[in-house]
């Protein structure tokens, strides 16, 4: 599997980029889609306010839904959440993916949430790692653990 490689300095030491083994985790084949959807949240897709107007659905893996039942304010170590976003409410125009990986110890000051966009061919855009684009809007939402789609 693609080990990553140093993307850049997040106080002074070297940021791992783990964006090519997140996509093949849960966007390689569709993986997601298999997973829970956010209960609560829309099954279909709705307008995003947060992601540049796209129309947006939301997902959870395994370890993040297990947490959900008495949800302690964090999700744990390992939680991954995908939100796949179109241009269109048809979902004809896929725009592409953005996740969030749960990594202890990664980035405390920001729930530890590693962050990544990528187009709807796959590519990782500019918001990787430790994105102050993602982290800087998620901060509204600190009390869900940098989440906004609901699920409670």
């Amino acid at each position: 599997m693609w080990s990553g490689a140093a993307v850049g300095c997040a106080g002074g030491e070297e940021e791992e980029d783990l964006s090519r083994e997140l996509y093949d985790l849960s966007i390689a084949g569709d993986a997601y889609k298999s997973w829970q959807m956010f209960p609560g949240a829309a099954t279909e897709l709705y307008a995003s306010g947060q992601h540049n107007g796209d129309f947006v659905r939301s997902y959870m893996n395994d370890v993040a839904f297990a947490a959900l039942s008495g949800f302690s304010g964090e999700f744990p170590d390992g939680s991954i959440l995908v939100k796949e976003q179109y241009a269109d409410a048809a979902g004809e125009t896929l725009n592409g993916h953005t996740v969030m990986w749960k990594r202890a110890g990664y980035d405390p000051e920001h729930g530890d949430w590693y962050w990544v966009a990528y187009t709807g061919a796959g590519a990782t855009t500019k918001h990787n790692g430790q994105a102050p684009y993602c982290y800087d809007c998620h901060a509204a939402v600190k009390a869900t653990d940098w989440v906004y789609t609901s699920f409670q």
